[in-house]
């Protein structure tokens, strides 16, 4: 049925195309080529994908030969095409090449509306970009002109969900804990979906809390196997290690990747697992534990659920026995407790086993310490080891496990940190230090004591301490406060140009460091940072400095201090770090720096926040009296949310006035809510709009007014709410338009200001109509009535305009030949399913002696609406014949006193031609008569007057001769009077009539002048009183 149609549409084409004028057909190798790509709107990560490529060739001409190209989002794997259909001549390509970057064909044969659809399958990448945008183009042959090259791209958009819902479970074959029995572990990693989750890397370990008998526990672990399912690929077996040894070392079992687990897969993995109990005494009882988990997503995946990936299974493993036990006392002793700048001062340190069991190897150790701010942290010491005795059978750590040390006080560190060799019951050890301590050099430090701590670290395995509460022994001297520095007030400030985040907008700070005194703070240290929070770490911005300025005696620092830096912002480190050279009391530096930022990545959550400090401190030797104004800070904030469109069209080819719908959906990635959603699509001057409306596709949603300007022929919506992974979709609803061609289209979608799109590409989606139509000849006919039968004298042309709907006016001309009243114009060629009007533009001069009267007459006026069949319209001119008036005159010539004589009627026939035949007759008394008139004569006829009949005799004595005529024939004028005079000579006859022959005077021509200008103004007064 689908041949049938199109064969006999191809045959009215070339019907149609045959009226066409030669400046339309003459196109030469001209082929308006459009392309139309559909694929998904949302997908999931690793999920299986189809596009579709239809290819239309809305001619005129052929384009054998036509290529494609469809490039692929970055990722694809698995990537197949074929072609499915070509029809109206078309043919597939004898290959397609397809690879996981793009697909590419060239047509053999690609005529006249031709169609061929490719099928593109794979799946797409387990994580990317949060939305992808796919662009497929066509290309006409060489030689080929596509005049309209915008239809030759089509390009849709797809939301991506990169959510795996992963679950871990572990199972053990018994919970209870039996020395050398064999237990099974069970682990399996699931993925709930909706997307893959290939890469997953997942570990398994076993564990006991330290100081219990499972950590000290025996154990082996073996490997016995994994099973995929459903997809899933399970890692390498060399991957999965075997382990024996005690569990507080065993590390992982496995720490891997999953090579493939897409949705719905899984592995199952399989250990053996023999324990024997500790031989150690004093250990508590605690859970013999194994933990399986995933340990990171694939980089891009998100889990919706993280609290279902870890599993771990436990077995209670009891206590050991109790250890011996002994105490271990510690003490220590100063020589004075007042701190005297530059006097020596002896720490005496004892260490005594009050127990009953040996406690060799006991870890002791010693150090400095003072409270930061403290006067004490700017001591200088310099503490030396004098010795260390041992008594009843103790044994002293080496001399050079005891170190010396010179400095401040905070950077001192261990002076000992050893282990008592020898320390039986009842032995003890003494160490001797001395330290000299200075004066502290920094002024403005609260007093603050000066400490050392001498402590018991750990007994050795085996032996418990039955009283911790006296290994720990400490003396101090109290350092008095230091005299007050000179003051500083420092006060920090920081704005930035905007507060509102706005995607590659430039953002200037101003960082300005004032010192409101009363004293200098040269050297003060300053320094700059950015820093960002969530989906801000990831922002791409680029720091630039612009310049410092310094104020009332300060002085900036070289401008070399001041890094540039472009990268993420998670990623930045200080842009300054340095000190001001010269900062006198009100003076300032003014620092200025721009950014520009930008998301180029998928969203990783679904605010995120940016911000800047600006930091400075007093120098050394100087106090702030009001350190809370010495930062400043300021941030940006803002949602991230990729919003999407995916624009399809159907039918993609269609007759003029059938239906057509395009739909549109819109469709949030994610992860932020999104309220006020910009919707535009401005549609193609083809396509007559019917109706629009929004439905929410995929919740949450909310759809908002849908409104259609005529003007700018522009459905648009704000759509009032789309959450995460939300998808609304628009219907347009209407029909094709009259005029073929192939019309692009492209509908967008934007997130409100403050919303960060990472994925600004994927905001339009483009399509292509094309409308195939028939045509009809229309022709002009026309008429002028009112002519004689002779037809128009000269030729005349007249023109005007044929306009049929929309499409564009086309000029008619019918030239009327000389001798006819009408004639025909050329056939115009026009689309079917329009009415057409016509019109004329004001007519050629009318030929002499007529006038145009009325307006032309056209019909039909509209015509029937345009289907094919030859249509005429009639345009009529009437012409108005103007009138004339003619006067014959009678004269004589000879003797006057003959003339006078003259008396009779004179008749007369005037010839008109086609004009008519009229007679006339002068009645003449005594020589004079009066003109005979004719009135209402057609204009511009030429007449031709003759005597008739017998003309009255003539006076005795005379004879008439031939009369001559003047101005004969005449040419009537249009309302005037022409004159035709006649003038019959007498002549005296030479034979006696019985008297003498007197001869009459002959006119002369002056005479004869005088006589006719006499006549013509008598006629004159004639015509006006007759007009009267």
């Amino acid at each position: 049925m689908a041949k049938k149609y199109f064969s006999s549409l191809l045959r009215r084409l070339g019907a149609a195309t045959a009226l066409l004028p030669l400046s339309v057909v003459a196109w030469g190798q001209t082929a308006d080529l459009q392309i139309v790509k559909a694929g998904p709107a949302s997908a999931n990560g690793g999920g299986a994908f189809t596009y579709t490529l239809v290819l239309d060739n809305n001619g005129p001409s052929g384009a054998n030969g036509a290529s494609f190209i469809d490039t692929l989002p970055q990722g694809v794997v698995n990537v197949a095409a074929s072609c499915v259909a070509a029809i109206n001549g078309a043919t597939c390509p004898a290959s397609i090449a397809a690879n996981n970057s793009s697909v590419s064909g060239t047509l053999p044969s690609f005529p006249h509306l031709g169609k061929v659809t490719i099928a593109v399958t794979g799946n797409f990448a387990v994580s990317g970009l949060s939305s992808l945008t796919n662009t497929a183009t066509i290309t006409p042959p060489a030689g080929i002109v596509d005049d309209k090259p915008e239809s030759n791209t089509s390009s849709v958009s797809t939301a991506m969900n990169y959510g795996a819902d992963l679950v871990v479970t572990k199972s053990q074959s018994t919970d209870s804990f039996v020395s050398g029995q064999l237990v099974t572990y069970v682990m399996t990693l699931t993925n709930n979906g909706p997307a893959a989750a290939d890469g997953v890397r997942m570990e398994d370990f076993p564990y006991g809390n330290g100081g219990t008998a499972a950590a000290r526990a025996n154990a082996t672990y073996i490997f016995a196997g994994c099973t995929p399912a459903n997809g899933a690929v399970c890692p390498d077996n060399a991957a999965f290690r075997n382990y024996s040894g005690e569990v507080r070392s065993a590390g992982y079992l496995f720490d891997t990747i999953v090579p493939s687990l897409p949705s719905g897969g899984s592995i199952t993995i399989t250990y053996t697992m023999v324990a024997t109990a500790p031989s150690l005494c004093g250990l508590a009882s605690g859970p013999l534990q194994n933990v399986f988990q995933t340990r990171a997503l694939p980089f891009g995946v998100t889990d919706p659920d993280p609290f279902n990936n870890r599993a771990e299974v436990e077995q209670a493993m009891p206590a050991t026995s109790a250890c011996p036990q002994t105490d271990i006392q510690v003490t220590k002793e100063q020589s004075t407790d007042d701190f005297v700048p530059g006097q020596p001062v002896t720490y005496t340190m004892t260490l005594t086993n009050s127990g009953l069991t040996d406690a060799s190897g006991t870890l002791m150790e010693d150090f400095p310490y003072a409270n930061g701010g403290t006067a004490a942290t700017s001591v200088s010491a310099a503490y030396s080891f004098v010795g260390c005795v041992g008594a009843n059978g103790a044994v002293c750590p080496a001399p050079n496990e005891f170190r010396n040390y010179t400095g401040l006080v905070g950077g001192a560190g261990y002076l000992f940190n050893t282990t008592v060799p020898v320390l039986p019951p009842g032995g003890s050890i003494t160490i001797t230090y001395t330290m000299v301590a200075n004066a502290p050099t920094q002024c403005g430090l609260r007093a603050g004591p000066l400490q050392n701590v001498f402590q018991i670290r750990g007994l050795p395995v085996g032996v418990g301490d039955s009283d911790p509460s006296n290994d720990r022994a400490e003396v101090e001297q109290l350092v008095p406060a230091t005299a007050a520095c000179p003051q500083a007030d420092l006060v920090a400030t920081k704005t930035q140009s905007s507060d509102t985040f706005v995607a590659g907008q430039t953002v200037t700070y101003n960082i300005t460091l004032t010192n409101s005194g009363p004293d200098a703070a040269d050297g003060a240290s300053i320094l700059d940072y950015p820093y960002a929070y969530a989906a801000g770490v990831n922002m791409n911005a680029t720091y630039t400095f612009a310049g410092c300025t310094a104020a009332n005696g300060a002085v900036c620092p070289d401008n070399g201090v001041f890094q540039n830096y472009t990268g993420q912002v998670g990623g930045a480190s200080y842009l300054f770090n340095t000190n001001v050279p010269t900062l006198p009391s009100g003076g300032s530096i003014t620092i200025s720096y721009t950014m520009v930022a930008n998301l180029t990545s998928a969203c990783t959550s679904a605010n995120g926040t940016i911000q800047n400090t600006f930091r400075a401190a007093a120098p050394v030797g100087v106090t702030d009296p009001d350190p809370y104004n010495n930062e400043a800070l300021v941030e940006q904030q803002f949602v991230c949310a990729d919003i999407s469109t995916n624009k399809t069209v159907a039918p993609v080819s269609v007759k003029s006035g059938d239906a057509v719908t395009y739909t549109v959906s819109v469709v949030n990635a994610g992860p932020a809510d999104v309220s006020n959603v910009a919707f535009s699509d401005p549609l193609p001057a083809g396509f007559v709009y019917g109706s629009a409306s929004c439905a929410v596709e995929l919740a949450p949603g909310s759809c908002g007014p849908v409104n259609y300007d005529s003007a700018s022929r522009t459905v648009s919506s704000t759509i009032a709410a789309i959450g995460d992974g939300g998808q609304v979709r628009f219907t347009i609803v209407g029909s094709a338009g009259i005029i073929p061609g192939t019309y692009p289209n492209i509908a967008y979608a934007a997130a409100p200001s403050g919303v960060v799109d990472p994925v600004a590409s994927s905001n339009s989606s483009s399509v292509n109509l094309q409308i195939f139509n028939t045509s009809a000849p229309v022709t002009v006919s026309k008429v002028i009535t009112g002519l004689s039968p002779s037809g128009l004298p000269a030729p005349l042309t007249f023109t005007g305009t044929v306009t049929c709907g929309a499409q564009a006016p086309q000029i008619w001309s019918a030239t009327v030949a000389a001798g006819s009243s009408s004639a025909s114009s050329a056939a115009l060629s026009f689309y079917d399913g329009d009415a057409c009007t016509v019109t004329e533009n004001p007519p050629p001069a009318a030929p002499a002696g007529y006038v145009w009267t009325g307006t032309p007459a056209i019909s039909p006026s509209p015509t029937a609406t345009l289907a094919s069949a030859p249509v005429a319209v009639s345009v009529t001119n009437a012409l108005q014949r103007q009138t004339s008036s003619l006067d014959l005159s009678q004269l004589f010539s000879g003797p006057a006193d003959a003339v006078a004589q003259v008396s009779g009627v004179f008749s007369f026939s005037l010839n008109c031609g086609v004009d008519g035949t009229f007679s006339l007759s002068i009645t003449v008394t005594h020589g004079a008569s009066l003109p005979a008139a004719i009135n209402s004569l057609p204009a511009v006829a030429s007449c031709t007057a003759t005597a008739t009949g017998t003309i009255p005799a003539a006076p005795n004595g005379f004879v008439w001769d031939a009369s001559s005529f003047q101005n004969n024939p005449a040419v009537t004028i249009a309302n005037g009077v022409v004159s035709i005079v006649v003038t019959t000579p007498l002549r005296a006859n030479t034979g006696n009539v019985g008297g003498a022959v007197k001869a009459v005077p002959a006119l002369g021509n002056a005479m004869l002048l005088l006589v006719g200008l006499l006549m013509v103004a008598f006629a004159a007064v004639n015509g006006r009183s007759r007009k009267h």
